[in-house]
């Protein structure tokens, strides 16, 4: 079976599964997976179904709808469908598409400037492929996808110039792929993702200039690759992470300026990869580290400029578990090299 025909029949088995598993109306399929049918008139949307078997409510195929766009209520047949990708649409909301349940790719939402809810995406519960979700600029709070519990790919949050707290996701369990939220510079609050218990691969956390809150990860409990924090300029702790026991490869936390803690990873035991702190200006201490009992590469931590406690790295240096380079100096005194944290020891850790 060569790789194109192996590809189609893994795609047509996980749709049999999802609509043996789905508990919606009967689902009729039409149409050819990897399809791609452009609507990019208010009349092919509207014309849409014509194009179809009569019973269908089920495409296989992805649609992107572009353009003078201004409703879909024309797609309210559709139970699930192959993937959509929706992009610079005079859409002031997305009517028409509150009984789909399952989209076996991608869902990418993106340049759109009138519509400030996804409340019409409730009853998504499966996504096979990426969530893209950019440049939302009407869209304050993300209060949608209450009802989804899996992302097969990645889950992108990015560049929504208004959006101020992400409340939705409240029963996603995981994330297959990436979880990337950046370039959301109002963004005040994270408190969704209640029920999010792992991230195979990254966390991203990057340009959220007004975040100060993460409480929606408080039971995420596995990060299978790196976890990133950078340029978030109003981050004071990490604490709505601490129930993470795992991070897969790395911990990179850089230019995040107002910084003072990281005692959420005290559960964290190892790391595959590297550990990189910079440039976090207020940050006072790093004993949140003090549990990591190897590092598999690198130890960075430079210009921390009131880092005076390392003690949450001293048992690694002592007993040499570092497998990599270590580079640490441009922080305060007791924590400048090597030699100060070996010689201060544990006596300014909790």
């Amino acid at each position: 079976m060569n790789s194109h025909f192996a590809k189609l029949f893994i795609f047509l088995a996980s749709i049999l599964i999802l609509m043996i598993q789905c508990d919606c109306e009967s689902i009729e399929p039409c149409g050819t997976p990897g399809e791609i049918i452009v609507l990019n008139s208010q009349s092919k949307v509207d014309s849409f179904q014509l194009t179809l078997p009569p019973s269908c409510n089920s495409y296989l195929g992805t649609i992107q709808i572009r353009g003078e766009i201004t409703s879909l209520a024309k797609l309210g047949f559709l139970r699930s469908i192959g993937g959509i990708d929706i992009v610079q649409t005079k859409l002031k909301n997305l009517d028409g598409l509150q009984k789909l349940e399952i989209i076996y790719g991608n869902l990418s939402l993106s340049t759109i400037d009138q519509f400030s809810s996804l409340e019409h995406l409730q009853g998504i519960k499966y996504i096979g492929g990426d969530l893209f979700l950019s440049r939302l600029n009407s869209m304050e709070f993300l209060d949608g996808f209450n009802a989804l519990k899996t992302v097969k790919g990645n889950l992108i949050i990015s560049a929504n110039e208004k959006l101020i707290k992400i409340r939705g996701f409240r029963n996603l369990h995981s994330i297959d792929g990436h979880c990337f939220i950046s370039g959301n510079f109002l963004l005040s609050s994270i408190e969704g993702f209640n029920n999010l218990i792992k991230i195979n691969k990254l966390l991203l956390i990057m340009e959220n200039k007004s975040l100060t809150r993460l409480d929606g990860f408080q039971n995420l409990d596995t990060i299978g690759t790196d976890l990133i924090f950078e340029k978030n300029d109003s981050l004071v702790n990490l604490d709505g992470l601490s129930g993470l026991k795992s991070i897969g490869e790395s911990i990179s936390l850089t230019n995040n300026i107002k910084l003072q803690n990281i005692d959420a990873f005290l559960n964290i035991t190892e790391l595959q990869e590297a550990l990189l702190i910079t440039q976090n200006d207020e940050l006072l201490n790093i004993n949140g580290l003090k549990n990591i009992k190897n590092i598999k590469t690198i130890v960075q931590i430079p210009d921390n400029k009131k880092l005076a406690i390392c003690c949450g790295v001293f048992e690694i240096l002592k007993n040499n578990k570092v497998g990599g380079s270590i580079f640490i100096n441009g922080n305060l005194s007791g924590c400048n090299t090597v030699d100060e944290i070996l010689q201060a020891g544990l006596s300014n850790c909790q």
